[in-house]
């Protein structure tokens, strides 16, 4: 009996720090991590094309231990100086959705419950993922790179309806926390923008 104990003892003092290093250089979100994009959305309407600049940040305000975040998407508009009411959410901590951020042990396979589909690697080792949806007749394909912490430091979105592309936004990494020492970016002077009801 006393053998079966130390080699139990000997089982958990030799693989237990095997087990630690294993998972020390890889990102996880956290309270109050963050990643802030520069989007540029370019919409077509009526054969003119109208160029908006805003900023998207998807922010972590807690974590829950079953393992679920709750999410802060927060989107500010540079031509109307304003922001848009931030919008709260509970989602998955290892893949969720609404926010660019994939576990980096789930880098490489598909993310079947937020249709996020693994669409191999650039030449630069960036792994590539894809999301195609369909909402009243409108397409959307969201196409993001994600290095190898888990981060997308860049994306495209491509709307379109009836075979014709309606809006492309590019979105590019600008600042986060999770792996460089970031502070969150503040808009002095923005205002939140008006909200304007529409019966359908």
């Amino acid at each position: 009996m006393i053998k079966f104990f130390i080699l139990i003892i000997l089982f958990f003092i030799f693989t237990f720090p095997l087990s630690t290093t294993g998972n020390i250089n890889e990102t996880k979100l956290f309270k109050c991590a963050f990643l802030v994009y520069n989007d540029t959305v370019f919409t077509y309407f009526h054969n003119k094309v109208f160029i908006n600049k805003i900023i998207l940040i998807q922010r972590v305000i807690c974590i829950f231990y079953n393992g679920s975040i709750l999410l802060n998407d927060t989107v500010v508009a540079f031509n109307e100086s304003s922001y848009f009411c931030p919008s709260l959410s509970i989602r998955n901590s290892s893949h969720p959705l609404g926010m660019f951020y994939i576990s980096p042990n789930l880098l490489g396979k598909n993310i079947s419950c937020n249709n996020l589909f693994f669409n191999g690697t650039t030449t630069s080792g960036l792994y590539i993922y894809y999301r195609c949806t369909q909402f009243l007749g409108a397409k959307n394909k969201l196409t993001l790179y994600f290095n190898s912490s888990g981060i997308a430091i860049s994306g495209i979105d491509v709307q379109c309806e009836c075979g014709i592309n309606e809006s492309i936004t590019y979105y590019k990494l600008w600042k986060t926390n999770l792996i460089t020492n970031e502070s969150l970016p503040t808009f002095p002077g923005y205002t939140q923008a008006r909200v304007i009801n529409y019966n359908f």
